[in-house]
C-alpha cells in the first residue's frame, strides 16, 4: 500500500491540507454587536462619504441602530458590511449604482416573500383549519 502522505479523520475523510479550523460549535453572531462607520468603511474598503451617501439614500442602512439625528452614530451589523463590501465590488466590476439598487431592490423583496411564506402553515390542512378556526370564533 502507498501511502499518498495525506491525513484521515476518524470516518476515514482526508483532512484538508490546511487543517482542521475549527473544533465543535462554532460561537453564535450577536446580533446586536455593531461596528461604527470608520471601522465599517474600513472593513469594506470604501469611504466614509460612500457610507453615509449610501446610509442617507437608503442603499445599504445599518441594522443595529440607525442614525437617529444629529451627533448619533449609526452602527453596521456584520451583515451590513458584507453587503457594503459586495457593492464596493460591484461598482469597481463596473457595474451602475442605478443597477446595483435595482438588484438590491429585488433581493429584498424577494427575503420579504420567503419570510411572508415561512410564516404561513406548510401543510394546507393547516390553513383550512386556521380559517375555520377564524370563522368559528367570528360566528359566536
Amino acid at each position: 500500500m502507498v501511502s499518498t502522505g495525506e491525513a484521515r479523520q476518524s470516518g476515514g475523510h482526508p483532512v484538508p491540507a490546511q487543517g482542521v479550523l475549527f473544533q465543535g460549535d462554532l460561537p453564535e453572531l450577536d446580533e446586536e454587536a455593531g461596528y461604527r462607520g470608520p471601522t465599517a468603511c474600513k472593513a469594506a474598503g470604501i469611504t466614509y462619504r460612500q457610507l453615509d451617501y449610501w446610509a442617507r439614500t437608503g442603499l445599504v442602512e445599518p441594522s443595529v441602530r440607525p442614525a437617529g439625528g444629529s451627533g448619533t452614530q449609526r452602527l453596521y451589523g456584520f451583515r451590513d458590511i458584507l453587503v457594503l463590501k459586495v457593492v464596493k465590488r460591484l461598482l469597481d466590476t463596473g457595474v451602475s449604482l442605478q443597477q446595483i439598487r435595482g438588484a438590491i431592490q429585488v433581493l429584498r423583496e424577494v427575503e420579504s416573500t420567503l419570510v411572508e411564506l415561512d410564516t404561513q402553515p406548510a401543510d394546507p390542512m393547516d390553513e383550512l383549519a386556521v380559517r375555520r378556526g377564524s370563522r368559528s370564533r367570528k360566528i359566536s
